[in-house]
């Protein structure tokens, strides 16, 4: 009997530790969206492997730091504003043929910064390479967005 008990004692530790670990449990329990200083902030940290270089045949990863700024209760909705965030994320992603794998928090400083700032007439979106400095801005107004 006391063997049975210390192997459901056992079982119910790993079994316990084994939940409390899932990295899905504590992202869907997360809000994607926070509020500060009246701005709705959404930001994604991710480790990014960039396929093997040709020369050297070594994958290279890189830290990308993804974060949208808009007013909070103004022009979009929350909803919207988390769902043109997941789309513009999953767009600049898609354009490099890169893995990526979520963070919960920085290693460091990010080798790219993605910030998209939205407003009433529409939304910009930067890409920094901060390892080289260069650059990207794409400037969006939301009546060309749609109209497409």
């Amino acid at each position: 009997m006391r063997s049975f008990v210390v192997r459901m004692l056992i079982m119910a530790l790993f079994s316990g530790a084994a939940a409390a670990a899932e990295p899905w449990q504590q992202e869907l329990a997360g809000p994607l969206v926070k509020i500060a200083a009246g701005q709705m902030i959404f930001e994604e940290f991710e480790l990014c492997a960039i396929p093997a270089d040709a020369e050297t045949g070594e994958t290279r990863s890189i830290q990308v730091k993804t974060r949208g700024e808009a007013p909070a209760g103004a022009f979009i909705s929350r909803d919207y504003f988390v769902a043109l965030m997941a789309v513009l994320s999953a767009d600049a992603s898609e354009q490099v043929e890169v893995d990526c794998k979520p963070l919960a928090s920085l290693i460091g400083k990010p080798d790219v910064e993605n910030t998209v700032r939205m407003t009433k007439d529409g939304f910009q979106f930067e890409s920094r390479d901060n390892r080289t400095g260069q650059s990207e801005t794409v400037t969006t107004r939301w009546q060309d967005l749609f109209a497409e």
